[in-house]
């Protein structure tokens, strides 16, 4: 089985180079969550502690800017610490030429530097960067002599060398390795990147081992243990028929329901009448049904998060009071516009209820003309619908997996609300971009499989 090896390299010795740490703690960790069956030799070097760079402590590195949420990213297992320059040199070239000459043929290995780069011939700095090229302090891997260390490797097995994008031209000179030149990863960002990036790539399992930290709790210090990293997903009973998360979901049924214009179809009010006069054995179809009606609001809701349609433009519309919402859709995209949607939403509910046939076919529309409307009632391609709504429900099943003690026992949804749904996906899409869109990157190129 083909096998791919890493060698994690952190060059600067300097602790006010948070930005290498970082970099060095992003890819050690994702190389660390990559599919154990397929993982060779991985190692990680550095010249210091990780615990003694800035923006670093016990707990483990800090990503992200001042001001706004950071990411705590957990120092990678075991480095090895080696502080005197030409020593760390020598064992990452031994280190290197060991695996070259032992990799399988359809091996690959995964070189990552993040260090400074000589400007001349792309050396990777090992040691103190303000040392002025003292050769006791500061040494340099050169292109030539990673070279040399993989000259015994198979002709098949591939390379990839990671290095900043700076000055990534000299490594990409090269035709033994494929170079990935690494994208600046300090910039700012908002704290609502809903409308502007992708669903997360790593799963839901990796993203919430990790905490996010908001400003609050980050001037008590890092140490603190914080409540903002565990969204209300995580305080979810661990099983999801327990009376308490039904009770949740009616709770917030009836005024999500009662707060918007919604149709008086026959599955709410038959929805609203089980939760006025309970009958026997009925909280199964209540748990069902009700967060059936809160994951085809969030399909809905979600074509924002997926780039399709941009919010807060329905003050342009000049919609008349009283206007029914779906005519306006039919103005526009004709009078198929409703039969559409319930094609793309694909959502049948086969679950009967005494006699009642939970068909949802007047919400379907209702939810989706809603959110048309409040993005100001945006042209759009029916296959961009389609392929929002198959990301969105790759999503959900990635969470189901992670937590299957919250999947419906119809194995279509959650038994989340909206709100929950939501707020799980804000959290998944802020911690992947402090992440780095380069992890995604290299994500594509490796091959890997974040678990």
């Amino acid at each position: 089985m083909a096998k791919l090896h890493s060698i994690i390299l952190l060059g600067s010795s300097s602790p006010r180079d948070s930005g290498m740490l970082a970099d060095f703690s992003r890819l050690a960790w994702a190389t660390a969550r990559a599919d154990d069956s397929g993982k060779g030799d991985t190692i990680f070097l550095a010249p210091l502690s990780p615990q003694r760079y800035n923006d670093s402590s016990e707990r483990g590195c800090l990503l992200g800017l001042d001001g706004l949420p950071r990411l705590l990213l957990p120092h990678p297992d075991n480095p090895q610490i080696i502080p005197e320059p030409i020593e760390l040199k020598t064992l990452f070239l031994k280190y290197l030429a060991g695996i070259a000459q032992n990799m399988g043929v359809h091996d690959d290995l995964f070189l990552a530097f993040s260090s400074h780069i000589r400007e001349n011939d792309g050396g990777i700095l090992i040691g103190d960067p303000f040392s002025s090229d003292d050769s006791s302090k500061c040494c340099y891997i050169t292109v030539p002599e990673v070279e040399t260390a993989l000259e015994r490797k198979p002709n098949s097995a591939r390379v990839v060398i990671r290095v900043d994008s700076r000055q990534a031209v000299h490594w990409t000179r090269k035709t033994k390795w494929d170079t990935h030149a690494a994208k600046p990863t300090h910039h700012p960002y908002v704290d609502d990147p809903q409308n502007s990036l992708p669903l997360p790539t790593f799963s839901p399992s990796s993203l919430d081992e990790l905490e996010l930290l908001s400003p609050s709790e980050l001037s008590r210090g890092p140490s603190c243990t914080t409540a903002s990293s565990v969204s209300a997903f995580h305080e979810l009973p661990k099983h999801p028929q327990s009376p308490n998360r039904l009770q949740i979901l009616r709770t917030k049924f009836t005024p999500a329901v009662s707060s918007c214009p919604y149709p008086n179809s026959p599955t709410v009010d038959g929805v609203l009448i089980i939760i006025r006069r309970p009958k026997p054995n009925s909280e199964g179809i209540l748990l069902h049904s009700i967060s059936y009606h809160e994951y085809i609001l969030f399909l809905a809701e979600s074509l924002q998060a997926t780039g399709v349609w941009t919010g807060g433009r329905r003050d342009q519309m000049n919609i008349p009071a009283n206007a029914y919402t779906r005519d306006i859709l039919k103005q526009r995209r004709g009078e198929s516009a409703i039969s559409e949607l319930w094609d793309i939403l694909e959502t049948t509910d086969p679950c009967k209820y005494e006699g009642m046939s939970l068909s949802w076919n007047t919400t379907v529309p209702h939810a989706f003309v809603e959110t048309w409307l409040e993005c100001g009632g945006p042209d759009y391609r029916l296959e961009d619908l389609v392929s929002a709504r198959m990301k969105v429900k790759e999503w959900i099943k990635r969470v189901g997996q992670a937590e299957p003690e919250v999947v419906c026992p119809c194995k279509e949804h959650l038994v989340l609300t909206r709100e929950e749904y939501r707020e799980r996906l804000r959290m998944h899409q802020t911690k992947e971009f402090i992440l780095g869109e380069d992890l995604v990157d290299l994500n594509r190129t490796l091959n890997l499989s974040f678990t």
